[in-house]
């Protein structure tokens, strides 16, 4: 986890990555390329029908190269084979590399919240 560690420490990440609002992950992924770990995704509030996901691209210069919305691909696939009908997640208002990386996986927005002084987006992902 030392990479973790040093990601969350990231002055130019803690911007972009949405501060801990109590969610406790079930599941965690690695997100690797070249061999090398980049990032980490995540499944909170794992039920029989739906879970929350959430992603680190840690490694900037990974950033802009797709690999997110691959992973994001990857793990929306991974929980609808595994019976879930929905996934959703949070981003950020500002941080639109992220929305657009959801939006080019399917994710539609549903709403909006407004928690500790932050403005977030809220989207979600149903099995066809």
């Amino acid at each position: 986890m030392g990479k973790w560690r040093e990601w969350i420490q990231d002055q130019e990440l803690q911007q972009l990555a949405p501060p801990d609002l109590g969610l406790v992950s079930n599941i965690d992924y690695a997100v690797e390329a070249d061999g090398r770990l980049i990032g980490f995704c995540h499944v909170f509030g794992l039920t029989p029908d739906q879970a929350e996901l959430g992603i680190m691209i840690g490694e900037k210069t990974y950033w802009g190269k797709g690999c997110g919305t691959e992973a994001m691909r990857q793990l929306a696939a991974l929980c609808f084979s595994k019976g879930l009908k929905r996934v959703y997640l949070k981003a950020l208002s500002s941080n639109s590399r992220a929305i657009q990386c959801y939006k080019k996986c399917g994710f539609t927005r549903y709403g909006s919240l407004a928690k500790d002084g932050n403005s977030w987006i809220l989207m979600e992902l149903y099995n066809k």
